[in-house]
């Protein structure tokens, strides 16, 4: 008797395969479904998958994509002619307070192709809970901002040409 190889699975002895990860990871943050509905769906279905298996897949799923994001990351950002980046201030809430406060939507895109630049656009999204916390993606080395922020002057003091990223012409907000 001959066994076919077990397919692929993302997590070590885990169940749940890249596209099912993928499937909960949109329904969640893209198409806005919490995970307790996902589970209601799946049960429907006759799938018991409980909410915290779901919380783990998501968590797993972050840490397989953290060295894709970090690669994006450095050829998108760091090794960019022109970029472009905004922080946008989006409400969050604070937990165990019913609150909100000011959090920002950190974005970045390349757009090298109306200046001459033969690369195509790339875009990286990032959030942080607060405007005094580091951007979670480091401006390029040199880059200062002029919309201010005591954290975001370390970016001033970066050495240029670490690891591979160009100073950047500073071309106003």
């Amino acid at each position: 008797m001959v066994q076919a190889p077990a397919p692929h699975h993302a997590f070590p002895h885990g169940r749940a395969g890249p596209g099912l990860l993928a499937h909960i990871a949109v329904a969640k943050f893209h198409d806005n479904l919490p995970l307790y509905r996902q589970a209601a769906i799946y049960a429907g279905d006759g799938v018991a998958l409980s909410t915290s298996t779901h919380s783990g897949w998501l968590v797993g799923t972050a840490a397989i994509s953290r060295r894709l994001t970090e690669l994006l990351r450095r050829e998108a950002i760091g090794g960019s002619d022109v970029l472009h980046g905004d922080d946008t201030p989006i409400p969050v809430l604070m937990p165990g307070t019913g609150k909100t406060s000011i959090g920002r939507l950190w974005t970045y895109v390349r757009g090298e192709r109306p200046h001459g630049g033969a690369r195509p656009l790339a875009a990286m999204f990032f959030a942080s809970p607060d405007r005094w916390d580091e951007p979670p993606a480091p401006a390029p080395c040199g880059l200062r901002r002029r919309s201010g922020g005591r954290r975001l002057r370390r970016h001033q003091r970066a050495v240029p040409g670490q690891a591979g990223i160009r100073r950047p012409t500073e071309a106003g907000c």
